[in-house]
């Protein structure tokens, strides 16, 4: 995304030049994801000053506003990211304040809810199908992978919030933690490798290719 001299978002994708993404009749596009075909999925506000944001598919031409089928009143939506597949993950919000995960295929939708948890965040997804993301419960912040039906849930060692942000057809994820306060990044594929940009007081890795 960008900002404009107004102070307004825009998305954009950069191919050698720039091309401004804004969904007709909406406001303050981002552009969070875009697969290989180009592609881009991402969250549009409904008015300038609404907090109200649904999300978008842009191929060329618009699908908006998407939103899964909520389990109570579905207040806003967004998506984080698409596959090679057309796969698209995000997340929405509902009136009981709560957050999920979907995975939109085609339009039918499956929405994710690690159980126990209190929110589900989907932020990525592979070829594969492979979904990871964020979930929260009453002992912190959790990474989770979702694959055929099940879940999958991670922690950092030694830290209260972990959280996973997207994963490759390698299926290495990446995402960060948390250590008195401040954010580190890490590749994981078994193992965790930690990633800190030398002389940062933080860093935040959240995508991989």
């Amino acid at each position: 995304r960008y900002k404009d001299s107004s102070g307004y978002f825009h998305g954009f994708v950069y191919n050698g030049t720039f091309t401004t993404l804004d969904v007709p009749g909406f406001f303050k596009t981002q552009a969070m994801g875009i697969n290989d075909a180009g592609k881009v999925a991402g969250m549009s506000y409904e008015s300038i000053n609404s907090g109200i944001h649904h999300s978008f598919l842009y191929d060329g031409s618009w699908s908006y506003p998407i939103d899964p089928p909520p389990i109570n009143v579905l207040v806003d939506s967004m998506a984080e990211d698409i596959n090679n597949n057309d796969v698209m993950v995000g997340r929405y919000w509902d009136s009981n304040g709560s957050f999920y995960g979907y995975v939109r295929t085609g339009n039918a939708f499956t929405i994710l809810h690690v159980p126990g948890s209190g929110n589900t965040l989907a932020e990525g997804i592979n070829d594969s199908g492979k979904v990871v993301g964020t979930y929260g419960d009453a002992n912190g912040t959790h990474g989770f992978m979702y694959n055929g039906g099940s879940y999958s849930t991670f922690d950092s060692v030694g830290s209260s919030e972990t959280r996973f942000t997207d994963i490759n057809n390698a299926d290495k994820i990446v995402g960060r933690y948390m250590d008195n306060g401040i954010y580190h990044s890490f590749i994981y594929d078994g193992a965790y490798f930690m990633i800190n940009v030398p002389g940062a007081t933080e860093t935040r890795v959240i995508k991989i290719n």
